[in-house]
């Protein structure tokens, strides 16, 4: 629920998103859904140069190009005053976020939860209490991560993905759609299935 004063400070300012996908798109309508009414979306052919009184939302959905795209703009000495933007449908409960965060429509965080920095959280996603996850991850429609769950840095989680209690899992993870993660994930790579196993390449 977005209070009134909140809601006269969304509709005054001006939001800048960054991307021209779909996932742009989800982003440009929670904004509007929040209450905003100056929303620009800036493509990767155009200059990003916002001023220092706007904010910035990266509307990607792909962990390797959030990172790509920081980094460019970390190289220009400055980045943009990147929100955390909550779908007014979204349950946020004590839960420490860093910046640059995106959750939509009803996805509920419960308790004790800490999120570093540009992650997504796309519909109806559930996170449990005192969880811990890293940056640039990208976490898709229906996935339920159970209480006591620690994730590292650019993981990509399919849709409709179960992550039972207390599981880690570090960096650099693609954890395919429906897969059931039922043990410590270790190594980078891709997992898919039930439970979740590794896949392996082939020479």
């Amino acid at each position: 629920m977005i209070d009134a004063k909140a809601r006269a400070f969304i509709a005054d300012a001006a939001f800048y998103i960054l991307g021209e996908g779909g996932f742009a798109k989800e982003v440009k309508q929670l904004m509007i859904d929040c209450g905003a009414k100056t929303i620009t979306m800036l493509g990767k052919n155009d200059e990003v140069n916002i001023p220092n009184d706007d904010y910035a939302l990266l509307g990607v959905g792909t962990p390797e190009l959030k990172l790509k795209i920081v980094s460019d703009l970390q190289k220009k000495s400055r980045l943009p005053n990147f929100i955390n933007a909550n779908h007014p449908t979204s349950i946020v409960s004590n839960t420490d976020f860093g910046k640059g965060n995106i959750v939509c429509a009803g996805t509920i965080f419960t308790v004790d939860v800490k999120v570093d920095d540009f992650n997504a959280f796309n519909l109806n996603c559930t996170i449990g209490h005192g969880c811990k996850i890293g940056s640039y991850n990208q976490v898709n429609p229906g996935t339920n991560i159970s209480g006591g769950v620690i994730i590292g840095d650019r993981c990509l989680i399919g849709t409709g993905v179960q992550i039972l209690e207390d599981i880690n899992i570090c960096s650099d993870v693609l954890i395919g759609a429906g897969a059931v993660v039922a043990k410590d994930i270790i190594k980078a790579g891709t997992y898919v299935g039930i439970p979740a196993r590794k896949i392996e390449k082939k020479n």
